[in-house]
């Protein structure tokens, strides 16, 4: 599943990441 690819790529939780958008741009912006 393309998710699951997204997670491992990110190593996170992807369930997590949908209850947590904040998270998602905390990893983005520390991973630029």
């Amino acid at each position: 599943m393309e998710k699951d690819v997204v997670a491992k790529f990110f190593d996170v939780d992807f369930d997590s990441l949908m209850i947590n958008p904040v998270e998602i741009w905390h990893r983005l912006c520390s991973s630029i």
